[in-house]
């Protein structure tokens, strides 16, 4: 992995490193494109385009986002690396994933994971509000929601 350590070392100052550091970038760059990397930014896009995110906004730094955009890309990141990591795909687990979302956007949200079904990819989602399992139904009335317990119930 390149580690450039930017204080320590100016590699403009230095010809012969920065030909290093150029040869090394070089070898990364090369790697990312011969393992899939630009395929994977490619699904990235779509999946983030399908959440309803314009092509300039894509290209923004995360931390420009809002919390609830955050977690949205987050979300999309992960379902592009599952995709390209496994040919058999493990379930996703979402852990109060829409917790920053308003209602528009946890219900596209929900039609994305549901998309995702029709190519094989099981979903759970975890969560201690009703409204998910309300816009889950809306979205699929196949989904199966459970209720593990209650304020009001002992947990044993």
């Amino acid at each position: 992995m390149l580690t450039v350590d930017l204080e320590r070392c100016d590699a403009y100052a230095e010809p012969e490193r920065h030909r290093i550091l150029l040869a090394e970038y070089t070898d990364l760059n090369n790697k990312f494109i011969r393992d899939g990397g630009l395929e994977f930014r490619g699904r990235c896009r779509s999946i983030l385009g399908k959440l309803g995110f314009d092509a300039e906004a894509i290209d923004k730094r995360v931390d420009f986002l809002s919390g609830g955009t955050r977690d949205l890309t987050y979300v999309a990141l992960r379902c592009a690396l599952i995709d390209m990591l496994y040919t058999e795909k493990p379930p996703i687990c979402f852990d109060e994933s829409f917790a920053h979302q308003d209602n528009a956007r946890a219900k596209s949200m929900m039609k994305a994971i549901k998309a995702l079904s029709a190519y094989g990819q099981q979903s759970f989602i975890f969560t201690c509000r009703e409204r998910e399992a309300g816009l889950a139904k809306d979205v699929s009335a196949t989904s199966e929601v459970f209720k593990l317990s209650t304020l009001e119930e002992e947990i044993i």
